[in-house]
């Protein structure tokens, strides 16, 4: 591969890197979705085998976790759709934006436009616990 090439290929990763960063006032909101996906399901150890070391957030208690999978189900079809798979599954960007036929750039407009509607249903739970998570600004 030619210079020239590997560096427009390095640049084209940075700048969809860049796009896909969590904006500060989201931060809470992406974290509480980070921790609802892995509080679904079993909470058993998986035998996927993962390449990398990667540390996993904590899961939310039972009874947050119960109210933020209610929201996201009851949530609009969209949001939801792409909120359970950019939380909930592996796969890269290109492949949710094809599977939602979406461009990889409107994906992350979608994501974005989620976790602000999600960040104000979280705060109109009124669950206490949650709450308490939105307000935490680490």
């Amino acid at each position: 591969m030619s210079k020239a090439v590997s560096v427009a290929k390095r640049e084209e990763w940075f700048g969809r890197a860049a796009e896909a960063i969590v904006p500060p006032e989201l931060v809470t909101t992406d974290r509480v979705c980070q921790r609802w996906a892995v509080s679904v399901g079993l909470g058993l150890p998986t035998d996927v085998w993962m390449d990398g070391i990667a540390s996993r957030p904590p899961p939310l208690d039972d009874g947050t976790a119960i109210v933020v999978d209610q929201i996201i189900l009851k949530s609009p079809e969209k949001t939801k759709r792409v909120i359970v798979k950019w939380y909930r599954t592996q796969l890269p960007q290109p492949t949710i934006a094809e599977q939602l036929n979406l461009t990889e750039r409107t994906l992350v407009v979608a994501w974005k436009l989620s976790l602000n509607f999600l960040q104000w249903k979280f705060i109109e739970s009124k669950h206490s616990d949650l709450l308490a998570l939105m307000r935490f600004r680490g």
